[in-house]
């Protein structure tokens, strides 16, 4: 039976009550300290900011406005239409995409703080540590900015399990399914998170007896379906495609995948040790109560983990398709850590606690429970071939972004309107250029995409495709390299252009740092030399630092 035992989870204190104002101001003034420690735009969040900026001017759902036919180079469409609308009144998404996903994690708090409370009857105190140690997480307050819709995901997603599991015998299948509509329109791999909860949550109703829980189960995935299905109709009219471009660009289940991805939850769980520990203590807690919401929790953890693995893991820094599973980690580890009737609070408690909060905390000065070279055993990311922790993971693509932007800056000031690049790295440097980029990452571009990956290459998640720079020579680009630098004594005082390089002093006053070039490399019109099919080691490899 997974009827849970007379109120396991409830207070021994009497009936669920709401957290202290006085507590909410702590978690409050602790979560605002971790969104400012973390905060940053990394440089894949730009590509949707341009998709919202090409939309709000008119050109739509497109990387390059020239496209005859718009590619889909963005897996998180409603995320798209918010930023459209930023774009359309005016308001930086640099700012205010992160200022969303910090509310929305805010939000997130709250709900999971007042289940908890009502829903699951813990007391204020094991709730209140339970949301410490979550907003204590590098992986909440790195995607608590960042400029992606990942903070938001994770809210609808923890939305779509509240609507059902908050009250078993009342659940709100309008709602979740509502919920769950939105989550398949907030990226596309949504309808994953969908059955992870409407399962368990049909197997309640019907191992229970409670008829309405099988019924809202029904409902929200009718109601997600049917936003997929309506989803795909709109691609296959607008974008001639049934799935996005960065789907095909980036996923394909393979021995080298399925490893690589392996790798990435493996650093993941090395770097933060109390995500293992309390997935294993709160599954048993959660099995042993017979808590049905409690194993929908971890049933969710598991998901979670298992889909980490089969889309071969994720470049970025800390683990952002982890995040959903972060809230019923909160909700395990208040179940944990609540007093029993007979034995009242206990040491093994609040030793659990210490340990998770301090091992958490640790990753924010880049210092681990786990040492580096074991950590490094399990490297993933193969664009370098030096291990590096997720905290400078996070600094490098907070630098590299800001970089990108300033070259971007430069070549929207100083070429003109009507070049074109060939890039690597195409968010901050196509957002504020403005400028033609093909992507040879090919996650913008429908025919780059069907150009085959190098046979045997050990690519890092996201960049499986590396299309060659002779590859564009199809398009006529302008350039095929873009590089914002200090200027070398070799160089040129003026505006200077050779038959393979453009010289360009930019100007302080412009914004740029005193003594820098931008340096263009033209792109050869002869033709490809034969060995140009697969290069070796071509500037714009995830290894060039510049993602020329």
């Amino acid at each position: 039976s997974m009827e849970p035992h007379a109120n396991p989870t409830r207070s021994a204190q009497g009936p669920p009550r709401s957290l202290p104002a006085a507590v909410w101001a702590l978690l409050a003034g602790a979560y605002t300290l971790a969104v400012l420690r973390w905060w940053f735009v990394c440089d894949d969040a730009y590509i949707a900011f341009r998709y919202g900026q090409n939309l709000a001017e008119g050109a739509g759902l497109r990387f390059n406005p020239s496209e005859p036919i718009p590619v889909e180079g963005y897996t998180q469409f409603a995320w798209v239409l918010h930023l459209g609308l930023l774009e359309r009144l005016g308001l930086d998404p640099t700012l205010f995409a992160p200022l969303t996903t910090a509310l929305a994690g805010a939000l997130l708090l709250w709900l999971v703080g007042r289940f908890a409370t009502r829903s699951l009857g813990l007391s204020p105190t094991s709730v209140g540590l339970g949301l410490a140690f979550l907003i204590g997480l590098p992986i909440f307050g790195v995607w608590a900015s960042g400029g992606l819709e990942t903070m938001v995901f994770a809210l609808l997603a923890f939305a779509v399990y509240q609507a059902l599991f908050a009250d078993l015998d009342r659940p709100s299948g309008w709602w979740a399914g509502a919920f769950a509509a939105a989550l398949c329109l907030t990226r596309a791999d949504g309808p994953w998170w969908v059955a992870a909860t409407v399962v368990p949550a049909f197997v309640t109703g019907w191992l229970t007896g409670r008829p309405a829980l099988r019924r809202g189960a029904v409902l929200c995935a009718a109601l997600g379906m049917l936003a997929v299905a309506g989803h795909t109709a709109f691609r296959l009219g607008y974008h001639q495609d049934f799935l996005p471009n960065t789907v095909r660009a980036k996923v394909g289940i393979s021995a080298f995948s399925l490893e690589r991805g392996a790798r990435y939850l493996t650093v993941l769980l090395l770097t933060l040790p109390a995500l293992p520990l309390l997935t294993l203590l709160g599954t048993g807690r959660a099995w042993i109560t017979r808590d049905p919401r409690l194993i929908a929790s971890s049933i969710l953890i598991f998901a979670t983990y298992l889909y980490m693995i089969l889309v071969g893991g994720d470049f970025m820094a800390y683990g952002r398709f982890c995040l959903p599973a972060l809230p019923h980690l909160a909700l395990l580890l208040a179940a944990i850590l609540q007093p029993s009737r007979k034995s009242g609070p206990n040491a093994f408690g609040a030793a659990l606690f210490a340990a998770c909060l301090i091992s958490s905390l640790l990753p924010w000065v880049d210092r681990h429970v786990v040492p580096n070279a074991q950590r490094a055993r399990f490297h993933f990311r193969y664009n370098s071939d030096e291990f590096a922790s997720e905290t400078s993971q996070w600094r490098g693509m907070s630098t590299r972004a800001a970089s990108w932007a300033l070259l971007g800056k430069a070549l929207a000031l100083y070429t003109q309107p009507t070049d074109s690049l060939v890039r690597g790295s195409v968010g901050a440097v196509g957002y504020y250029s403005r400028r033609t980029i093909y992507d040879r990452f090919a996650l913008t571009d429908r025919d780059a995409v069907r150009v085959e990956p190098e046979p045997g290459a050990r690519r890092s998640p996201g960049h499986d495709r590396m299309v060659p720079h002779g590859w564009f020579r199809r398009y006529e680009p302008t350039y095929s390299r873009a590089l914002l630098r200090p200027r070398n004594p070799s160089d040129p005082l003026t505006h200077t252009r050779t038959q393979t390089l453009v010289f360009v002093p930019t100007r302080p006053s412009d914004g740029f740092p005193p003594g820098h070039m931008l340096v263009l490399t033209i792109f050869p019109k002869r033709p490809a030399p034969s060995g140009d099919a697969h290069p070796a080691n071509v500037s714009g490899d995830p290894k060039d630092p510049a993602g020329s």
